[in-house]
């Protein structure tokens, strides 16, 4: 959709939506997801924090990891949202840093999330490291897992 020009409800109009562009090719995995390629600019329906939004193509919609998108303007979404108590979260993939500020991953690893923000990257401590991660790569732990200490 295009943005209304000169009028004050351009911004409150629920049609406008975010607009990314796909900066990492993405291979759906599920009947949920889509496929995405690098320059292709997808609408985003939901932000979730699980660090998976639903967007919408030209042809079809579905949910893809946040970590692939980023704004046309380039400005990212600093949205952290503090747990209620750090998390305990499971590593699902192993996952290798591209940048300083991230941590490595080795898969079935446990680490504790510390900020969550709505682009799909959580602060994590891992092994007494604190550095940033996919949300796509992890999911929750569940209070059984923990109880069991070797």
């Amino acid at each position: 959709g295009k943005k209304k020009i000169g009028g004050d409800f351009a911004s409150t109009d629920p049609l406008v939506l975010d607009q990314y562009v796909v900066v990492a090719a993405y291979e759906k995995q599920e009947s949920s997801e889509i496929s995405l390629h690098v320059g292709q600019v997808v609408d985003i329906i939901e932000k979730n924090e699980s660090g998976w939004w639903f967007v919408s193509t030209a042809d079809e919609q579905g949910w893809v990891p946040a970590t692939c998108l980023e704004a046309q303007d380039g400005t990212q979404d600093e949205f952290s949202v503090p747990p209620d108590e750090e998390e305990k979260y499971s590593v699902s993939y192993p996952y290798a840093a591209r940048d300083q500020d991230e941590i490595s991953l080795e898969k079935g690893a446990v680490v504790e999330v510390i900020q969550k923000n709505l682009e799909g990257w959580w602060k994590i401590r891992y092994q007494g490291q604190e550095g940033w991660a996919p949300a796509s790569y992890l999911k929750k732990v569940s209070g059984e897992l923990l109880a069991q200490k070797p």
